[in-house]
């Protein structure tokens, strides 16, 4: 038996190691699984940006980091909701035209759920293919006006008195409750707004929403 001194075997330790790790490195590069470690480290990248986006859309809808009555942008608000309504929206052609308004106080959370209920409202009106929503914000005296304007199917006449009574709805089994608009004309009158509709049959419907600019504080305290 030969006996291999240790200072040896010590000497050959770093040869068998770069001779293992060259293997492993041929078969990186041979399977080019470097470049696929490359597309997946990019994928996460990604999906950790998109993760980002949308806790920061819900934040910023729910205001969740703010006191339960704020100073509130609206234009920015219709931003968000839009970003949170993207699965509804889908294919529809989405136009905004904001105007100079004022910051109104209130309950952001609850403004935002406005907005999601009336755009959502219009999404639903409307084909995936040639629907169209508008969405206008502007300046009106001691506040500001914000509609929300689709190509759809229209509110016949007869469902018009009705549309704001809790359970009504003109959808389809399953794609409504019926509380949507009950709930919107609440948080409006809170907020010491009010709501109105136009609306024809086979050319589309329009939701005004006005809101004051000062009152809102007082209106929105009370309810705390």
């Amino acid at each position: 038996m030969v006996l291999i001194a240790e200072s040896d075997a010590n000497q050959k330790l770093p040869k068998v190691n770069f001779e293992v790790l060259s293997e492993v490195t041929s078969t990186f590069v041979e399977t080019d699984s470097i470049n696929e470690l490359d597309v997946l480290l990019g994928d996460g990248l990604y999906g950790i940006d998109q993760i980002s986006e949308i806790v920061l859309n819900l934040k910023n809808f729910s205001r969740l980091d703010r006191s339960h009555v704020d100073l509130h942008d609206i234009n920015s608000g219709v931003e968000t909701t839009l970003k949170i309504a993207q699965n509804i929206v889908k294919r529809r052609m989405i136009s905004k035209f904001f105007g100079d308004v004022p910051l109104i106080q209130c309950s952001p959370s609850q403004i935002n759920q406005v907005l999601l209920n009336l755009i959502t409202n219009a999404c639903q009106a409307t084909s995936d293919d040639g629907g169209k929503v508008a969405i206008i914000t502007k300046r009106y005296r001691d506040g500001l006006i914000v509609q929300v304007v689709d190509n759809g199917h229209g509110i016949p006449p007869e469902a018009k008195t009705k549309i704001f009574d809790p359970f009504f709805t003109t959808k389809k089994v399953g794609e409504g409750t019926g509380l949507g608009l009950s709930i919107v004309q609440r948080i409006v009158k809170e907020h010491g707004g009010r709501i109105s509709v136009s609306s024809q049959v086979g050319r589309g419907t329009g939701f005004t929403v006005y809101l004051p600019e000062k009152q809102a504080l007082e209106m929105v305290g009370q309810q705390a």
